[in-house]
């Protein structure tokens, strides 16, 4: 969500935004996902604010590739999950240290990882032999997720 129509909270315009979004999760009862990274853009701490006014608001941090602030949140936000999807090790398994294996969801982003993968070349294989290759490679890289 936040590289998504720039979705700076410190954007008045999209800070009155974030909160319609939130409080029409909370009458309707949708779960609400962000996308999360190391940049000072999808730090998820930068939406702190919104999961903590709204703990009814279910919200999936997807990619918890920073493990300090998914942590930070996890520890502060009962309404936080996460997931594995494109999420390092060593990040999996500091949050699982943490105590927050439980919340951490397993995730591949298959077939974005096989888009990834070949990033920057010009042909690249996307036929179903090599999307099913693809995909058992991507499993096996994840096969970390039972610590």
């Amino acid at each position: 969500m936040p590289f998504l129509n720039d979705w700076n909270p410190a954007d008045k315009k999209r800070a009155d935004l974030l909160t319609k979004v939130f409080e029409f999760a909370k009458e309707n009862n949708y779960e609400l996902y962000f996308h999360t990274g190391c940049s000072p853009t999808d730090n998820p701490l930068n939406f702190e604010k919104w999961f903590v006014e709204y703990p009814q608001v279910k919200v999936h941090l997807a990619h918890c590739k920073d493990p300090e602030p998914i942590i930070e949140l996890f520890s502060k936000c009962e309404n936080l999950v996460g997931d594995t999807a494109f999420c390092p090790q060593d990040s999996y398994e500091a949050i699982c240290k943490a105590g927050f294996k439980d919340r951490m969801f397993f995730g591949t982003d298959f077939p974005i990882s096989h888009w990834y993968e070949h990033h920057g070349e010009k042909d690249f294989p996307t036929d179903e032999k090599s999307l099913t290759e693809s995909y058992k490679n991507t499993l096996n890289e994840y096969q970390f997720v039972n610590c």
